[in-house]
């Protein structure tokens, strides 16, 4: 036989907070910045505590809830704002150094060198400790 759940809102056990999904497949953290000539400007963010600029491109997030062990997965996006007469090819590094830390790295691949630009976005997916 065959079930069918028809529903508008699900909601955590108070009834007033969302669902927390801890063991299902959607990323466990995310964040998505502005650098650039700019201080660092985080326009929204899920599960990260704090963002540090360690240099052209470099940058470390500290995560609210850590990570239950080193191998979850990381991916990014990279961008100038368009258009733009300095627009390159980036490629972003989204990997895990700890549990509680996410490195990430933004280099132009035309010059293989690391660089700030308008937009950065990554996300991260695998199981919370």
């Amino acid at each position: 036989m065959t079930s069918v759940l028809n529903v508008d809102t699900i909601a955590a056990k108070n009834g007033t907070s969302p669902v927390t999904l801890t063991k299902q497949h959607a990323a466990k953290a995310w964040i998505n910045f502005n650098d650039g000539s700019e201080a660092d400007t985080v326009r929204d963010s899920f599960n990260v505590t704090t963002l540090t600029d360690r240099g052209t491109g470099l940058w470390t997030l500290t995560v609210t809830n850590n990570f239950v062990n080193i191998y979850y997965e990381g991916s990014g996006s990279a961008a100038d704002a368009w258009p733009d007469e300095d627009a390159r090819n980036r490629m972003i590094l989204n990997g895990p150094n700890t549990t509680s830390e996410i490195y990430i790295n933004v280099f132009d691949t035309s010059g293989n060198t690391e660089n700030d630009p308008d937009y950065v976005g990554a996300s991260n997916h695998g199981d919370l400790a």
